[in-house]
């Protein structure tokens, strides 16, 4: 016997604000902050109202690769170098108000 049972769900979204940029990809952590990796150097990051907090460039390192955000006291940015090696950075962003 196989019985089957489709749901579906009504859910409504709406725009709130928008941030017009052309970005390479886009990450968001526990605190809804957005994180934009805007080209190979430029990493923006914002608050849920779509305020720019912080912007973080460093040449030097060569090419973001990645970015874990699951901690947002403790920000990871890797890169990969011209040698191929995986190159980790801390970025700590503390703020007091």
């Amino acid at each position: 016997l196989l019985a089957s049972h489709e749901a579906t769900a009504q859910y409504e979204f709406k725009l709130l604000d928008s941030i017009p940029k052309e970005v390479r990809w886009v990450e968001t952590d526990a605190m809804q902050h957005l994180y934009l990796v805007e080209d190979e150097h430029n990493l923006s990051k914002y608050d849920s109202r779509g305020k720019l907090l912080y912007q973080f460039n460093i040449n030097d390192l060569g090419s973001i690769t990645a970015i874990n955000v699951q901690n947002p006291f403790y920000i990871l940015v890797y890169y990969k170098s011209n040698l191929g090696l995986a190159v980790r950075v801390c970025l700590v962003i503390i703020r007091f108000r």
